[in-house]
């Protein structure tokens, strides 16, 4: 009888998301948004993600938090049950676009 396969860890899930709450709050001197937070957890699931936000309300914050998840997940896979593998290509891209004065 084969073993069974369990399912990929799923960081958009109440389980997930507590897992990246907590990992990011312990490195990051403010609490972040809801919002980056789901858009953090679809990011480690690999799905893409477009945030259309304005000045101050923390784009930037979007690609802190996944490095910084990503860096954790690496050091320690065992975070996640099963443990994660970062098996999803990562090549981020960060676009500033801005008016010309």
């Amino acid at each position: 009888m084969a073993a069974a396969t369990r399912s990929p860890f799923v960081f958009c899930s109440s389980e997930g998301r507590e897992l990246v709450k907590n990992t990011i709050r312990t490195r990051l001197p403010y609490v972040p948004h809801d919002y980056q937070l789901n858009g953090v957890c679809k990011l480690l699931d690999g799905i893409d993600l477009v945030a259309v936000l304005p000045t101050g309300a923390g784009k930037t914050g979007y690609y802190t938090m996944y490095m910084l998840m990503l860096l954790e997940l690496s050091k320690n896979p065992a975070l996640c049950d099963p443990p994660t593998r970062l098996s999803h290509k990562i090549s981020a891209s960060l676009w500033s676009i801005q008016p010309m004065a």
